[in-house]
């Protein structure tokens, strides 16, 4: 009998968003056969726990996403990317707060020690936020998140908090667990530079490989080919709009075939 098809879900918020083909091109490459689908809930802003607001745009939480009834209904080898952990800092959320809600998600999903979920956690950007002068990373902090209350001593405190229990969260459980350098990044701390995007996801979901040359797999296309595979501006399946309840119908594109269901 043939193996089930895997099941690869990828969670995040704008890095994710920012470059759905380079992570879709990524993760097929990675994965050992071609899945049914593959999940991602993400979105500029993304909080993991609570509902968030990127201009007049509004997003449920990654925990209160359509994704979770999605993959019940699929069966499979759970293949699961988790990154873009941090936004919930600037939101004025402790660490210990947003620490139990990736513990949460990753409870869902099924990851433990010896299991057979391939999982992944991203680390936060804290490399390239301690080589920034505070005085730019206050001015990033208004550029991004312009409602944020904390200065930027108090927000790489929260960071280096909440990274060291992502550690021990992935340790834990048996997850990998990627420390993202700061040459993926530039004078904005917090999303990765254009010419980076490839290695860094590369990395990021070599965990979900079974051997070093994955059947169907290998090195995920590059350069603007990748980018083309989504067009426009797939939109998730619930979100609001000035306060106007509205929805995209799934999949949101096609990436070599596979549909992509952006929740």
């Amino acid at each position: 009998m043939s193996e089930p098809a895997p099941r690869p879900l990828v969670l995040g918020a704008s890095n994710v968003a920012r470059d759905l083909g380079g992570v879709a091109a990524a993760a097929l490459a990675a994965l050992p056969s071609p899945p049914e689908a593959l999940w991602i809930a993400a979105g500029r802003g993304r909080s993991y726990g609570r509902a968030s607001w990127y201009w007049l745009r509004r997003l449920p939480s990654i925990l209160d996403s359509d994704v979770w009834r999605r993959l019940e209904a699929r069966g499979g080898p759970t293949h699961l990317l988790l990154t873009d952990v941090g936004n919930d800092l600037a939101y004025g959320v402790e660490p210990e707060t947003v620490a139990a809600w990736i513990e949460r998600c990753l409870a869902r999903c099924g990851v433990e020690a010896g299991g057979s979920v391939r999982a992944t956690v991203v680390s936060l950007p804290t490399a390239a936020l301690d080589e920034l002068p505070l005085a730019w990373l206050d001015v990033a902090r208004r550029l991004l998140f312009p409602r944020c209350g904390l200065d930027a001593a108090a927000l790489l405190a929260r960071a280096g908090e909440l990274d060291a229990r992502l550690a021990a969260l992935a340790a834990a459980r048996g997850a990998e667990r990627i420390v993202q350098p700061a040459s993926w990044f530039g004078l904005d701390p917090v999303h990765l530079r254009a010419r980076a995007r490839d290695e860094a996801w590369t990395r990021m979901l070599a965990s979900w490989r079974v051997s070093a040359a994955p059947e169907g797999g290998g090195d995920p296309p590059s350069g603007r080919w990748r980018h083309r595979r989504v067009a426009g501006w797939p939109l998730p399946e619930r979100f609001e709009l000035a306060g106007v309840t509205a929805g995209r119908r799934q999949p949101a594109a096609h990436v070599a075939g596979v549909p992509l269901v952006f929740c």
